[in-house]
């Protein structure tokens, strides 16, 4: 019996004769219309969703967009070049092993693509192919990778539904839903989340050594790209849909993407997928207070989150790798009102992301994670002020024509705040809550919960403590090249100046090695370039200081600084060992 194709959801819904005709293009040679054939239906330009009479481009509803979203349905590999053929129903003639190949370098320097143009369906089966291979089930791995995520992610970004994504597991293996009974399109949420668990995945398996129990025998960055590679394609169906109408899941993807990235060594894109990041952040206009009203109580807690961990990315971009900021309060026509204490007052801000009826979860340890994230939001904001001060103060004597001398009057009244600033921010860990201030003085009345609570609590102090002493650095240096040394009670002399850069190291380096090395780990690769940030600072010390003394003593605390960093198997820690030798 002959197959004969049936129309597509859209003309069913609105009762057109369905005619899979491509339009003309307005400019150019005119192409001949594509006689439709059983074989070779041709979708819609919109991904599946069909212009309508009396519908303008652009976005979708958000009805449409959370209904259905239509795959990109089976490429035909052995179609010629030029008429790419599409089957709805036959079965894809891609094969798993074909999914993971990396781009293939051609004579001409040119790359061939990966074929970014699979269907969710045949991602979803090339995943659990691989997972399987393994030796083990799609199921397990996720469900053990979102438990460790509530030890390892969250202290540091509380942006994710613990119980939530758990609830979900089953969507990595079982069929995509089709999004009602006459429709080959899936449910946008559906692949959302299937990109947010395997994105949180890569993660895990990225940056946690703790990782290889859970496949023992493989390769974790390998284990890392089967999932990143599955996030990838599966967000690259809905892309536009998701940017259109987003969500917090939005967010928390392409921040997940971007430290996977990060932690494999392609800093360059996960720069950018960042930068996408904060740019759709901006979009929803997280940082007014407003943007949250109206949303339920779990969505408006993990928006604000985003956003703060987004405000401290963009600033540590900033300074560790020199990328214009792009979230600066000066920026913003107003207050950044999204980080207002009263929008979730402390007594309100649990139970909502980690449920505190089942233990290691128990109330209150989601409150008490939210302090610890606010306390690292507070030494990014105050830092980046501080620089911003020097900066601009740095500008008004060059263009006043000031000089050194004038320098002893100047800090008596415009420098005045820029000096009780950096007070300030020199004091802010003095007053940490007593489970970050000794994190083992912490106990529960089960023990396997107060374990498993002590080692996020280290996780946020190493967090916390490595990030205030490169803080300290950077601000350092920072005055030394805006002339405002003095402001921050500095000598502006070269050894006064490099003695006082060598003591913040130290201090750095102590901590480090005081508190549990699985604490820095944890930390991943952001905790390394802090570090190595450190260790540049003594490495020029050591070359270039007239003293013996104090070059000696860089030379000391570079050594047991490299040797950390030589432990968190940095892919770039070798680097500055040979630069040493």
């Amino acid at each position: 019996m002959e197959l004969v194709p049936s129309p597509c959801a859209n003309c069913t819904l609105a009762s057109l004769q369905c005619t899979y005709k491509l339009p003309r293009r307005k400019r150019g040679p005119k192409r001949a219309d594509v006689s439709p054939t059983p074989q070779s239906p041709l979708p819609s330009s919109a991904g599946g969703l069909a212009n309508t009479p009396g519908r303008s481009g652009g976005c979708p509803s958000a009805e449409e967009s959370s209904a259905m979203l239509s795959p990109l349905d089976h490429i035909r590999v052995d179609s010629p070049p030029t008429t790419t053929s599409i089957d709805l129903h036959q079965p894809s003639r891609f094969s798993p092993q074909r999914l993971w190949t990396s781009p293939v370098a051609h004579e001409d320097g040119l790359l061939q693509s990966e074929s970014w143009t699979l269907t969710p369906l045949e991602i979803q089966r090339a995943l659990v192919a691989d997972i399987e291979n393994l030796g083990t089930s799609l199921s397990d791995v996720a469900t053990q990778c979102i438990a460790l995520s509530a030890q390892i992610i969250f202290p540091i970004c509380p942006m994710l539904h613990i119980q939530g994504l758990t609830a979900s597991v089953p969507l990595l293996s079982q069929p995509l839903a089709a999004s009602s009974s006459h429709s080959t399109g899936f449910k946008l949420e559906d692949i959302r989340v299937f990109a947010l668990i395997t994105a949180l995945c890569s993660t895990i398996f990225a940056c946690c050594p703790e990782a290889q129990s859970i496949l023992p025998g493989h390769d974790r960055p390998l284990v890392s790209r089967h999932f990143l590679n599955a996030s990838r394609r599966m967000l690259s169906h809905f892309h536009d849909r998701d940017i259109c109408h987003p969500t917090s899941d939005s967010l928390a993807i392409r921040i997940l993407q971007s430290s996977t990235l990060h932690t494999l060594g392609e800093t360059q894109l996960s720069l950018f997928i960042l930068g996408c990041a904060n740019q759709l952040a901006l979009l929803m206009r997280l940082f007014d207070k407003e943007s949250l009203s109206g949303l339920e109580t779990r969505e408006a807690q993990k928006r604000r989150n985003i956003f703060i961990s987004l405000y401290i990315a963009d600033k540590s971009a900033s300074v560790l790798n020199n990328i214009p900021s792009v979230m600066h309060r000066m920026c913003f026509d107003s207050e950044l009102t999204v980080l207002d204490s009263r929008i979730f007052p402390d007594s309100e801000m649990t139970g909502y992301l980690l449920e505190g009826n089942m233990p290691p979860y128990d109330n209150p340890l989601e409150g008490m994670v939210h302090k610890g994230f606010f306390i690292s939001h507070q030494l990014w904001s105050m830092a980046a002020d501080i620089i911003m001060d020097m900066k601009i103060l740095a500008r008004v004597r060059r263009c006043s024509g000031a000089t050194l001398a004038t320098q002893a009057s100047d800090a008596g009244n415009s420098s005045e705040a820029l000096m009780d600033s950096y007070m300030e921010f020199c004091g802010i860990l003095d007053s940490l809550p007593p489970w970050l201030l000794d994190p083992e003085s912490h106990t529960t009345n089960d023990a396997h919960t107060t374990v498993f609570q002590r080692k996020l609590f280290w996780i946020q102090r190493a967090n916390l403590i490595v990030t205030f002493h490169c803080l300290r650095l950077t601000l350092l240096q920072r005055a030394a090249e805006y002339g405002c040394c003095y402001l921050l009670g500095v000598t502006n002399t070269d050894s006064m100046f490099a003695h006082r850069k060598v003591e913040v190291a130290r201090d750095l380096v102590l901590a480090a090695t005081s508190m549990p090395f699985e604490a820095l780990q944890a930390n991943g690769e952001p905790c390394v370039e802090k570090l190595r940030q450190a260790g540049i600072e003594l490495l020029e010390i050591h070359h270039k200081t007239s003293s013996n003394a104090l070059s000696k003593r860089a030379r000391f605390i570079l050594s047991e600084l490299l040797n950390v960093i030589a432990r968190l198997d940095s892919r770039v820690s070798d680097n500055l060992g040979e630069t040493l030798v």
